[in-house]
């Protein structure tokens, strides 16, 4: 996952139209189109050359299947699929390096990431990093890969892409599970859903600083074009927090829909979206409103959920179980009864 404003969020759980993969793409010749952490959700990040012009070359979009183990790359041109690349155990998330040479995969059963060279579409020797990693962000200026561990202690790993080796695990909170970077590459932000706060990393040193609490199961986070702002979707309160990343303090909770996902804000900063996995609706939030208005944080009505948990547990692929039982593992919280 990737740097900036817009990694579109996951529904795998972040992830769409391919229940049991995850799609990133990567253009031709360099260009990159950062992974959405979603499974179906190809499409570019917003605010990217790709968005914007569509893309000069030719663009190969790599699926990660978390029940098969391997990733699939797909040339758009023909819409064919290549030779799948083995990957390690329960792959869950996708990043790729601004210079589009490297994609990066989460293998969450194995407890690794494995490089893969786009030009060869060859798997490197994979990374360990343990812990169960679940997501990836990339710095803008594609030196390091921040990597989430669900799993254990409580902490991200960061990768130096030139050597692809790892470097000491940063303690964060309980249950990293979804991490985003600001546009200036200076402070990586991780969402903890089992401690209910935010971690901001200073990326020049790799320290990290003092947790922000936010709402219940923190689940996903969008950092504004201007980096002003970064945009945590609390899950098991229905809930998205704004964070001002020059003092890292919290402004008022907006309330959306019984269990949001995905978080996404447009090019020009104006409005994000969520989406409400429990309630089948789309909450808008005018980000110029967010940190003041009761207006806009009532503006979205929670529906009713038309499924129940053991349902869509159920539904979900290996890699969505995978993390509902670390969650239950980890998580005694009153709201652990919720969909996650």
């Amino acid at each position: 996952m990737s740097a900036g404003a817009m990694k579109a969020r996951r529904a795998l759980p972040r992830r769409l139209a391919m229940p049991a993969a995850l799609i990133s793409l990567a253009a031709g010749l360099g260009s990159v189109v950062p992974a959405p952490q979603a499974a179906a959700d190809a499409a570019p990040m917003v605010g990217s050359p790709a968005s914007s012009a569509g893309p000069a070359s030719p663009v190969t979009v790599y699926v990660a299947n978390n029940d098969s183990d391997f990733v699939a790359p797909i040339a758009t041109a023909t819409n064919t699929a290549g030779t799948t690349i083995p990957v390690g155990s329960d792959p869950v998330d996708i990043a790729i390096t601004p210079d589009g040479k490297t994609t990066y995969v989460a293998n969450a059963g194995a407890g690794t990431v494995t490089p893969i060279a786009t030009a060869t579409n060859t798997a490197g020797p994979p990374i360990p990093v343990g812990g169960g990693p679940v997501d990836i962000a990339i710095t803008p200026d594609g030196k390091t890969a921040y990597v989430a561990k669900f799993a254990g202690a409580g902490t991200v790993t960061p990768i130096a892409t030139a050597t692809n080796t790892a470097g000491p695990p940063i303690p964060v909170g309980g249950g990293p599970y979804n991490i985003a970077i600001t546009p200036d590459g200076k402070t990586t932000y991780v969402a903890n859903l089992v401690s209910g706060t935010v971690t901001p990393i200073a990326t020049a040193t790799n320290t990290a600083g003092p947790p922000i609490t936010v709402g219940s199961h923190p689940y996903n986070i969008a950092i504004t074009p201007d980096g002003k702002t970064a945009y945590v979707v609390n899950q098991g309160t229905g809930t998205v927090t704004p964070i001002a990343t020059a003092t890292n303090t919290v402004g008022t909770p907006i309330t959306v829909g019984s269990v949001p996902e995905n978080i996404a804000i447009t090019p020009d900063g104006k409005t994000a979206y969520v989406a409400n996995a429990g309630a089948g609706t789309v909450s808008p939030i005018a980000t110029g409103e967010a940190q003041g208005s009761k207006r806009a944080n009532e503006r979205a009505a929670c529906g009713r959920r038309d499924q129940s948990q053991s349902q869509r547990k159920r539904s979900r692929p290996r890699g969505q179980r995978y993390i509902q039982d670390q969650v239950a593992q980890h998580s005694n919280s009153a709201a652990s009864g919720r969909c996650i």
